[in-house]
């Protein structure tokens, strides 16, 4: 379902809630790690300075996650030309 929606344009794929929360983040609160890893390849992003960001590296680091430690940090390396992750 998920990849349908993005596929077809159907939702902004870096929307935020009133919670401040994009897709992205909501899918790695709710362990959904499978949408997680698609969301990234199809662009999903926080702004690089943000809690999002943060709170995504603080959640890896204490899970032990190393290869999501990577991902996230190449990422926001990838664009810090334009401070997004």
């Amino acid at each position: 379902m998920v990849t349908w929606l993005i596929e077809h344009g159907k939702v902004d794929l870096n929307a935020l809630d009133r919670f401040g929360h994009s897709p992205l983040v909501e899918a790695k609160e709710n362990g959904h790690d499978e949408i997680f890893n698609y969301l990234l390849g199809q662009g999903g992003r926080a702004k690089a300075q943000s809690s999002i960001t943060v709170h995504l590296l603080c959640k890896a680091c204490a899970t032990g996650d190393v290869v999501e430690i990577k991902k996230v940090s190449k990422r926001q390396h990838n664009s810090n030309s334009n401070l997004n992750y």
